[in-house]
């Protein structure tokens, strides 16, 4: 049974961020718990894996450091202990689970079985497996980095254009030239229009229709649909359809995040 975020009126939720150190950058800490946020009080904030490999993870504050030693899949097994653990504590409500690794599909089915939400964090490339076992999925892609060569977040459609390497243990993306507008202030408006897009639609996990989220984003300023690249919201999800599921045609043709 998934936790209900839209029940304004219930208690606040509880939310634990697990961060798989190992695998994701320290560049992405504040964006990491910006979304977390969105799903509750994040009570619980750790970060696991070997010390020596956490590059940067030291300086962030507020999170608590797991040291998992130097084992193989050791900070793996310390996260999904910690997760199993809280499960039966009952701390928390929601569970976001910050990685790109498969490993952790039996852990987000797991916490699921036992009533809990699991957001997962990671990369487009992460298995599809464990964006199927987590109840919603936000791509790291989307989001932006410490102290960006340009100062934007790539859009979803750039994601599809998104060149990703690892060097010294943490993940470093650049969007191919080709993929850059010649305007930064232009680049900014549309990540922000997709950004808030993505944010609508992640506050409804059981899903949102095209009319609802059009009347949401017209009202809110954000932005017209008519004025993106794809000039409708069929078109535009379809363009982003490793993050969005939609079933449906017209107006009422529910969306999802995956």
């Amino acid at each position: 049974m998934e936790v209900d975020l839209t029940n304004s009126k219930g208690p606040a939720l509880n939310t634990a961020l697990l961060i798989d150190g190992e695998n994701i950058s320290s560049a992405m800490a504040s964006k990491l718990l910006s979304v977390a946020r969105r799903f509750g009080d994040v009570v619980i904030n750790r970060v696991y894996g070997n010390f020596a490999n956490l590059k940067g993870w030291s300086s962030v504050a507020g999170v608590r450091i797991v040291h998992s030693g130097s084992g193989k899949n050791a900070a793996d097994i310390a996260l999904a202990l910690d997760a199993v653990e809280l499960s039966f504590e009952r701390k928390v409500d929601v569970f976001v689970l910050a990685s790109s690794d498969g490993d952790f599909v039996h852990v987000a089915t797991r916490l699921r079985e036992r009533g809990f939400k699991v957001v997962g964090l990671g990369e487009i490339k992460a298995p599809d497996s464990f964006r199927k076992a987590c109840s919603q999925w936000v791509p790291v892609e989307t989001m932006s980095v410490a102290k960006p060569s340009v100062s934007v977040s790539p859009t979803p459609q750039q994601v599809k254009n998104c060149v990703t390497t690892f060097k010294n243990g943490a993940v470093h993306s650049e969007l191919r030239p080709q993929t850059l507008q010649s305007s930064a202030q232009a680049q900014h408006a549309k990540a922000s229009f997709d950004e808030e897009v993505l944010r609508i639609v992640g506050e409804h996990p059981q899903g949102i229709t095209t009319s609802e989220i059009n009347k949401i984003v017209r009202a809110a300023g954000i932005g017209k649909i008519s004025e993106q690249t794809q000039k409708t919201w069929a078109s535009y999800f379809k363009a982003r359809e490793e993050i969005f599921d939609i079933a449906g045609k017209g107006q009422q043709a529910l969306v999802t995040a995956r």
